[in-house]
């Protein structure tokens, strides 16, 4: 962190260029969200990027359970976020928490149901791993709607 950085130096006489800090952090930030591959769903990689900043990483609780309940804290449809999506929509479904295995190391992410309230069902057909902290279920909405905020 540049705080602790700048206590170092100055302990030993040296100072720091802030101005060229902040800006190699923000070519770092760029270079990063370039070089994310993607999930596989049209959404751009900032659109992840920012879930994770809002939310925070999804909570994995599939070692101990195959069923549980979470609360739908992001849609993406279309690479947008959206509040909202019904039966026959695409989607990447992000909660705060899921049994649901991501992709990850070359093993293939879990595909499976997630149900609702008002009939809910989405397909699920696999389930990525965006930035190596959420859990994105990709699949289709079949019946009812959902949306965020919605316990699944």
């Amino acid at each position: 962190p540049y705080d602790l950085t700048e206590d170092a130096l100055r302990a030993r006489g040296l100072g720091i260029d802030r101005a060229g800090f902040d800006a190699a952090m923000a070519e770092q930030k760029r270079a990063a969200r370039a070089a994310w591959a993607g999930s596989g769903q049209s959404a751009s990689e900032a659109v992840w990027f920012d879930i994770a900043e809002d939310q925070g990483a999804t909570e994995f609780v599939g070692y101990s359970t195959d069923a549980a309940q979470g609360r739908v804290v992001a849609i993406v449809r279309d690479g947008v976020r959206v509040d909202r999506a019904a039966a026959g929509d695409k989607v990447a479904l992000v909660t705060n928490q899921t049994p649901f295995y991501a992709e990850s190391g070359g093993q293939q992410g879990d595909a499976g149901l997630v149900t609702g309230d008002g009939g809910l069902r989405v397909a699920v057909a696999d389930t990525a791993k965006p930035l190596g902290k959420l859990h994105v279920h990709l699949g289709q909405v079949e019946a009812g709607t959902v949306a965020v905020g919605d316990t699944v």
